[in-house]
């Protein structure tokens, strides 16, 4: 007998996933440029280039910028996160098991989309801040917000430190990061609870799946519109029954891809993603 799943059943699962994808699932995603493109089509982003105002002599021509103008091509491919769930499973199965389903297919494709991105800052050509003989520290933090002060990025509060946890943990240890006297009361990250919080001009968002060799960590200070980022389509589910294994086969997707605007709006910062806590980097070394 064939067994088929009830459209209740699958209508309410397609808009599961894709309401904890759009919530929880990528990190990333919502603090670059992106943008979303028929299926099948790769995503194309016009970037105006910068221009510079002239005076004009009286009765002659308005000077022209000669602004560039092009368009930069993202080209997305298909992943997939696939899920078994037993006949035995459904029969019982309550909204807090569906839950944790729908969860696991949007997370993994969530993190999916943000190892994209990753992988797209990875591809700038700009020499790296550190040498990963250090944690994370206020030195290395000013030092890539200078590099990006003298390239002119927008100042539109939208530079972004994608650090790995242990990196924002040895930054939570410094007085110029962490205390009051120096950051105010109402964004210390012991007080609240936020994905990201802002210091010194920049966000700063704990993200897994950065860049690691051994304890060589790569972190990444970005301008967030500069990185560009196509979805070929929400997230989709397809579920299927398997007579072999009495069960229905739940298949996730997502079409993606990443590239940045240009290769200086992305700055790489080189830490030691193992070195202990202590007072080398703590209060005692900053009072």
């Amino acid at each position: 007998m064939t067994q088929q799943v009830s459209a209740h059943f699958k209508t309410e699962f397609d808009d599961g996933v894709a309401h904890v994808f759009q919530q929880e699932g990528s990190k990333l995603l919502p603090l670059v440029r992106n943008k979303r493109v028929n299926p099948g089509e790769a995503a194309k982003f016009f970037v105006a280039g910068s221009g510079t105002a002239k005076t004009k002599t009286r009765h002659n021509d308005v000077p022209v910028m000669n602004g560039d103008r092009t368009n930069v091509t993202v080209n997305l491919d298909t992943y997939y996160a696939g899920e078994w769930i037993d006949q035995e499973d459904l029969d019982a199965m309550a909204p807090d098991d569906r839950d944790t389903a729908q969860k696991a297919a949007a997370m993994a494709l969530g993190r999916k989309v943000d190892s994209i991105i990753i992988d797209a800052l990875d591809t700038t050509g700009v020499s790296a801040i550190g040498d990963y003989s250090t944690p994370m520290t206020v030195a290395l933090a000013q030092a890539a917000r200078r590099y990006a002060l003298t390239q002119e990025w927008p100042d539109d509060d939208r530079w972004i430190v994608a650090l790995s946890p242990d990196a924002l943990v040895h930054m939570e240890t410094f007085k110029q990061f962490a205390n009051a006297d120096w950051v105010g009361g109402d964004d210390l990250p012991f007080k609240t609870k936020k994905k990201m919080r802002f210091w010194n001009g920049m966000f700063w968002l704990p993200i897994n799946g950065l860049p690691l060799s051994g304890d060589d960590r790569k972190c990444f200070l970005m301008h967030g519109p500069s990185v560009l980022a196509g979805v070929g389509r929400d997230i989709s589910t397809k579920i299927s029954w398997e007579n072999t294994k009495d069960a229905f086969f739940v298949n996730g997707s997502v079409r993606a891809g990443a590239n940045l605007h240009q290769t200086n709006c992305v700055i790489p910062i080189h830490v030691d993603d193992d070195t202990a806590i202590g007072n080398e980097t703590g209060y005692a070394a900053n009072a």
